[in-house]
């Protein structure tokens, strides 16, 4: 079948240089993200997206209650006067 004689074909020359510089491109970016994670200049995304579920959390929080963990309250008008 034609579909098979497609699959099994010679790679042309062209698109065979090309497809073999993408690998060492991908190779090479892998690399150079492992190398990146190991001296700890990146971090991984769970805890990134963990960092910033907190701090939106916190945010909320603060909108939903401005008195309440700022001391807030009574304290707020012992100060004032």
């Amino acid at each position: 079948p034609a579909i098979l004689d497609a699959i099994y074909a010679a790679p042309e020359r062209k698109g065979y240089d090309f497809e073999k510089q993408r690998l060492t491109k991908a190779q090479a970016d892998k690399t150079e993200i492992e190398t990146e994670v190991l001296r700890e200049n990146l971090i991984p995304r769970e805890q990134v997206v963990e960092w910033y579920g907190r701090m939106v959390s916190a945010a909320r929080a603060v909108a939903i209650h401005p008195d309440e963990g700022r001391g807030g309250g009574r304290d707020d008008e012992r100060i004032r006067s």
